[in-house]
Parts: C-alpha cells; structure tokens; sequence
C-alpha cells in the first residue's frame, strides 16, 4: 500500500512538472510571436533640442492573451544612442490574436548631444529626409512572479 502511494505521488509530480513545462513552452513562443511595429516622427524641434515621438503597436498573433511591461524603447543613429523612453511599471494585456496600440511615447535628446552627430545628421533631421533610425524596445512577458525578457529591433525612417 506504501509503494502504490509513492508511486501515485511521483506520479502526480511528474505529471505537473510536464505540464507546466509545457505551458511554459508555449508561453515563450508566444513572446517569439508577438510583433512590435513602431512609427517614429519628429514631434518638436526647439533650440535646447528635439522631441521625437514613437507610435507603438503590439500584436498578438497567438491563441494566448499575453500580460505585458510597458516597454522601454531606445532611438540609436549609426551605433549611437539619442535618447531613450522614461521605464514605467504599467502593464499591458494584449488579448488572443488582437493588437493593442499604445500611448505615445515621446523622446527628448538635447540639441548637444544630437551635434556629436555631424551636421548631415541635423540637416537630415531637419528636412525630415532618408533618415533611417533604429529602435529598439525591450519589455517583459510576465507569468505571475516570474517573467520572460522580450526584444527586437526596427529600422524605420523619420516620418
């Protein structure tokens, strides 16, 4: 009688660490699934430096609704950083094969940092023309206490 309780234990053990396994399993290719499509535009430009703003728009192409971190976005020309977003704690759900478009997010970089780029860079800003920018957004699938890093990387023109 023993053994038969142990073995009914291990069993119940093993069963629930497979299932979770599996649950896990698709949790993370959930994360893989999801699209990040970002739109960046120049918001304000004044002496002290310009503003941009970053359109973004998350889909969830799986069967699972998805609990997010509002993600931390990065602005980069050739290599070098412009500015970054402010980390909130918000979360976001994106719900099973549905898009949630999200606030805007808006990137200030001072008008110093922006000269270390050269002046082709300041007359492109400026004409709003071939200036190709890469953004990066980096956020968190969360799974109640615990959580799968999620990142990716676009390059999209000034709008």
């Amino acid at each position: 009688m023993a053994k038969l309780k142990n073995i009914l234990i291990g069993l119940t053990i093993t069963t629930g660490l497979v299932g979770l396994g599996a649950w896990l399993f698709r949790l993370k290719k959930a994360s893989v699934e999801i699209e990040v499509l970002s739109r960046i535009s120049l918001h304000k430009v004044t002496l002290s430096g310009v503003t941009l703003r970053v359109d973004t728009k998350l889909q969830n192409p799986s069967s699972a609704s998805l609990t997010l971190r509002f993600p931390f976005v990065r602005i980069y020309y050739t290599e070098n950083l412009i500015g970054s977003s402010e980390a909130k704690n918000n979360t976001i759900t994106v719900p099973a094969n549905g898009e949630v478009t999200l606030e805007p997010i808006f990137i200030q970089s001072p008008m110093t940092s922006l000269l270390s780029f050269g002046a082709e860079f300041i007359q492109k800003l400026k004409a709003k023309s071939q200036l190709t920018l890469v953004v990066k957004t980096t956020t968190q699938l969360l799974l109640g206490k615990a959580s799968i890093p999620f990142s990716t990387t676009e390059n999209i023109k000034l709008s």
